[in-house]
C-alpha cells in the first residue's frame, strides 16, 4: 500500500510544492521530532549546493527508504528577493528528476547577526525571516543562538511558527550556549532541533544535529534523536571532477560529468545509510503517523 505523505504537509508548504509537478511532500521538522522514537534511527541531511548532489542524495534515500533533510544556507536565501523560494523549487525539481517521492524536510539555516542587535530588532528580524521562509515552503527554520540568549525572548520569537506547526531549530555555532539550552529544556520550549550542541549539552526532546565525523563523541545518544549531516562525505565525492580538475573553494563549481557526480554521491550516501542503520526509517514514520490519533 502506498502511503499518502501529502496529507501531512503543513499548509504553509502546499502552495510552494504545487509549483513543481510531482514534487515530493515537504514535511514539518516538528513532525520528525514528535515521532523520533518510532523512527528509531538517525535521519540524514545535506546542504543544497548543486542538482547532482541533491539527486544522488535523494536516490540513496529512496533506495534505503530513509527520511531525507535538505538545508539551504541563509546566504543563498538572502541573495535577492525570492531567492529562498527559487532554492526550494530547484530542490523539488531535482527530487522529481531523482524519482524521489518520500518524506522530505527542507530547512532554512539560521542567519548570522552582523553587529549589535537589540531585543526589538531581533523580534523584527525573526518575524520577517520566518514569514519569508514559510512562504518559500520551508518546513523548519533556524535561529542563531548568538542573539537568542534570553529564553523569554526566544519563546516570543517561537510563538507564531509554533502555531503553524513548523520546526524551529536553534543553531549554537561557536558560542557557549549550555545555559540557554538548559533554560530551553527547563521551559519545554518548542525547539525541534539543536545544531552544534556539545555532547554534554541539554537538548531535551529536540533532535541533535551533528556532522558525520562527530558521531563518535555521541556514543550512547538515542539514535532516534539524531540528524547526521553528510556534507563532508558529499564534498569528498566531488573533490575531483571527471577531467581531473578540482572544485572551487566554495564547493559549488565542481568540474566534470553530472551523472558521474550523482552516482558517486548515491553510492557514498547509500553506504552511510547502511552504517547508520537508517534504512526503513520512512516506513516506520509512516506507521507511526497511521497510529497517531
Amino acid at each position: 500500500m502506498t502511503f499518502d505523505w501529502h496529507r501531512f504537509v503543513p499548509a504553509s508548504a502546499r502552495s510552494a510544492a504545487g509549483l513543481v509537478d510531482g514534487a515530493p511532500p515537504c514535511l514539518s521538522g516538528r513532525l520528525l521530532v514528535r515521532h523520533a522514537g518510532a523512527i528509531d534511527a538517525p535521519v540524514v541531511e545535506m546542504t543544497a549546493r548543486r542538482a547532482a548532489h541533491i539527486m544522488g542524495f535523494l536516490r540513496a534515500c529512496r533506495q534505503a527508504d530513509a527520511v531525507a533533510v535538505i538545508a539551504v544556507d541563509a546566504d543563498v536565501r538572502e541573495q535577492r528577493p525570492g531567492a529562498g523560494a527559487q532554492a526550494v523549487q530547484g530542490i523539488l525539481t531535482a527530487a522529481v528528476a531523482a524519482l524521489y517521492t518520500g518524506p522530505l524536510v527542507l530547512v532554512a539555516r539560521a542567519w548570522q547577526p552582523r553587529g549589535g542587535v537589540d531585543d526589538d530588532s531581533i523580534l523584527t528580524l525573526v518575524g520577517e525571516g520566518v514569514a519569508r521562509d514559510l512562504a518559500a515552503g520551508f518546513g523548519a527554520i533556524g535561529l542563531p543562538a548568538a542573539v537568542m540568549t534570553n529564553a523569554a525572548l526566544l519563546e516570543r520569537a517561537l510563538r507564531s511558527a509554533d502555531e503553524l506547526d513548523i520546526g524551529i531549530e536553534l543553531e549554537v555555532g561557536d558560542a557557549d550556549a549550555s545555559l540557554l539550552l538548559a533554560s530551553v529544556d527547563d521551559a519545554s520550549l518548542p525547539v525541534s532541533a539543536v545544531r552544534g550542541a556539545g555532547p554534554l549539552d541539554e537538548v531535551g526532546t529536540a533532535t541533535r544535529v551533528t556532522d558525520l565525523a562527530d558521531l563518535k563523541g555521541l556514543d550512547g545518544v538515542d539514535p532516534g534523536g539524531l540528524r547526521v549531516n553528510l556534507d563532508s562525505l558529499i564534498a569528498a565525492c566531488t573533490a575531483v571532477g571527471n577531467d581531473g580538475s578540482t572544485v572551487a573553494d566554495d564547493g559549488t563549481a565542481a568540474v566534470g560529468d553530472d551523472e558521474l557526480v550523482e552516482g558517486k554521491v548515491w553510492l557514498a550516501v547509500g553506504r552511510a545509510l547502511r552504517a547508520l542503520k537508517a534504512s526503513g526509517s520512512a516506513s516506520r514514520l509512516a506507521a507511526a503517523l497511521l497510529e497517531a490519533p
